[in-house]
This record gives C-alpha cells, structure tokens and sequence, in this order.
C-alpha cells in the first residue's frame, strides 16, 4: 500500500476515532465513568473526550496537528491489520468492529 493512500485511510479513520473517544474510553475499562456510579453522564462523556484529546495532542499545545491525528489512526491501522500485510481487509475490518462492540456488553 503506498504512504499517500495509507496516510489517506488512516485520516479517514481518524474521524471515526475522535468522534467515538468517550465511547472507545469506555469500552477500554469503564474510564468514561468518572465517578464509578455505573452511569456515564453527558459530563462525563465531555471529559473522557477531551482526556482523549490530550492524549492525541502529545506536544500539549492545544491543537491536534495532522501528524498527531496521523499517528493515532496509523496506531488503530495497525492494530486492526491482523496479518501485517499494510491492507485491511473487510474480514479485519469486521473483526476489529466485532471486538469494540464485544467490549461495551461487558
């Protein structure tokens, strides 16, 4: 796969994980649950958001530059290319969303 292509899928990957970080934080361990009452709360969800924001923002100068949001989304590319060829599949794919799903009915 070539580094434009790749560095194009991983961008658009990128939105999906911006848009689902209170949910992806959740789904790793509860950590959207701030106050562990077994509810998450639209407080919360705000700030499992932007918790994950700083995370993404490893220079913590307030801004997600394309190289930050590059290297989130090749890290999610890579760990859902299960054989490590530098293409998804649709079965990897499908794999990968089986298993975030397969996380939130703990």
């Amino acid at each position: 796969m070539s580094y434009p292509f790749r560095i194009a899928a991983a961008s658009l990957a990128a939105i999906a994980i911006v848009t689902g970080a209170a949910y992806a934080q959740f789904a790793g361990g509860g950590m959207a649950d701030l106050d562990q009452d077994g509810k998450i709360s639209r407080q919360e969800v705000g700030q499992a958001t932007l918790n994950h924001f700083d995370q993404i923002d490893t220079n913590a100068d307030g801004f997600i530059s394309p190289e930050e949001m590059n290297v989130e989304a090749l890290n999610r590319f890579d760990q859902a290319d299960a054989n490590h060829d530098g293409y998804l599949t649709k079965g990897e794919m499908r794999a990968q969303a089986k298993a975030r799903l397969g996380r939130f009915r703990r």
